[in-house]
């Protein structure tokens, strides 16, 4: 017999309605027990989680930008972005912050950016543990060497970096669940917005004018850490990581000569770059060679493939272009092609 429905707007109704079923022999004890259970299980999901249960996000970025100035100074901004929201995607808080950069003289290749990115999160940490008061944290990051710095897999020998993930781990000790995320770029945008556009107020100080469109905000590419305006940065196309047209342009080269469609260069991120962009990215006769040389590769079967031994070559022929143009010689065995 199937279970009869049970109304769930009151739990003592139906703990009533389930009892006088069974009393009155409607169902089986096994029907009324399953019935009980599942509106025990029903009610519980209703149930609004307190805060010491429900886990909240926590998003950062940290974004470093030099930029000229008035009388052709140059100098060096901040720009903070700071979003914490609830299990259904709500906003609690959300803050900007910029600056002048301050000048690390143990700093290497890249170390400005993970620096600023691990004072977004000290700052983010600090908000969801002393204002919010929150228990449960969710640390949401796009950055491959903050997150290798926060599980262990990294160590860094600029000791303000070293400092700095020491102090996240000490605020991270203070909540009674947190738990690390490494996301594509695309899915904390917002974050990214917040910080631009705080380094484009801070900007707009320096150079006597309070419209944005006299500021012009670069940003790093994180293969060669060079700082490039933000136009000179290619997105990719799904995850919108950004690297120069230079680097990227190289990236796509080897792949593609490789035999490879390439994907992201960004650690961990499996988005494709499409031939579109490809062929963008590439000189046009340098793209033709490349599709060319994969055309002919696909047309020579699997087992009739021969690559040149020569370390410096390695060009791809079939065995019979080589018996074609491998001179006759009493030496040579038969079968052997006389590579």
């Amino acid at each position: 017999m199937d279970p009869t429905p049970i109304d769930i707007t009151d739990d003592n109704d139906a703990t009533d309605h389930l009892i006088s079923t069974a009393v009155s022999g409607e169902n089986s004890v096994h029907d009324v027990t399953f019935q009980f259970q599942l509106q025990q299980a029903i009610q519980a999901s209703l149930k609004p989680k307190t805060d010491e249960e429900e886990d909240f996000m926590v998003y950062f970025k940290g974004l470093v930008s030099h930029e000229t100035v008035t009388n052709n100074i140059k100098m060096s901004f901040v720009g903070i972005g700071v979003a914490i929201c609830d299990s259904t995607g709500s906003c609690l808080f959300e803050s900007s912050k910029s600056g002048l950069l301050e000048a690390d003289g143990d700093g290497g290749r890249g170390a400005e950016g993970d620096r600023v990115e691990l004072e977004a999160l000290v700052e983010a940490l600090g908000v969801a543990d002393a204002r919010l008061r929150l228990k449960r944290v969710r640390i949401v990051t796009d950055c491959d060497s903050v997150y290798r710095y926060l599980t262990g897999e990294r160590h860094s020998t600029n000791h303000k970096i070293a400092a700095l993930v020491d102090k996240v781990n000490l605020i991270k000790s203070k909540f009674v669940y947190h738990a690390l995320f490494h996301l594509k770029q695309s899915l904390i945008m917002f974050v990214y917005r917040l910080a631009r556009n705080a380094i484009k107020s801070e900007t707009a100080k320096w150079v006597g004018s309070n419209s944005d469109s006299d500021v012009t905000v670069t940003e790093q590419c994180r293969i060669c850490f060079e700082y490039l305006e933000t136009g000179q940065l290619f997105p990719v196309n799904k995850c919108q990581h950004r690297y120069c047209f230079s680097c990227i342009g190289k990236h796509i080269e080897a792949k593609l000569l490789d035999g490879k469609l390439p994907e992201c260069p960004h650690e961990k991120c499996d988005s494709k770059i499409g031939i579109e962009s490809c062929k963008k990215l590439l000189k046009p006769e340098l793209y033709r060679s490349i599709m060319r040389s994969r055309v002919n590769e696909a047309f020579i079967p699997p087992t009739d493939k021969v690559y040149c031994p020569f370390s410096d070559c390695s060009a791809l022929m079939s065995k019979t272009e080589v018996k074609v143009h491998t001179p006759t010689s009493s030496f040579i065995t038969v079968g052997d092609t006389g590579m």
